[in-house]
């Protein structure tokens, strides 16, 4: 399933910023374990602030950048928007891209769209 999320990221309990993103497509399988079951339980409309540590994370080894240390606690503030199966999304996805190809510009989300990983 794909998820149509606002959210804000940060370390926890320092609150240094991660990312932020509004109207970002999330992937719920193949996530951080912490958010991804956090997503799963989440319904749309619902604005949400979650909180897991660094096993349910990155883990031990943290990130390759170093920007999330290991074992890092991860704060996330979501609004949730929709939630969908991912071959729906993958549909709408292909009939936006026909509709910018047709000259039609971009939709919901801008131009730079946001593909599921």
């Amino acid at each position: 399933d794909v998820v149509l999320v606002n959210f804000n990221a940060s370390l926890a309990p320092d609150g240094k910023a991660l990312k932020s993103e509004k109207q970002a497509p999330m992937a719920v399988q193949g996530n951080l374990p912490g958010l991804a079951e956090a997503l799963k339980m989440m319904q749309p409309g619902g604005s949400y602030r979650i909180c897991f540590p660094g096993k349910l994370g990155y883990g031990v080894k943290g990130t390759p950048d170093g920007n999330i240390p290991a074992n890092a606690t991860l704060s996330f503030e979501i609004d949730l928007i929709a939630h969908m199966p991912a071959v729906q999304y993958q549909a709408m996805m292909a009939q936006e891209q026909m509709r910018q190809q047709q000259g039609g510009g971009a939709g919901p989300g801008g131009a730079g769209g946001c593909p599921i990983e």
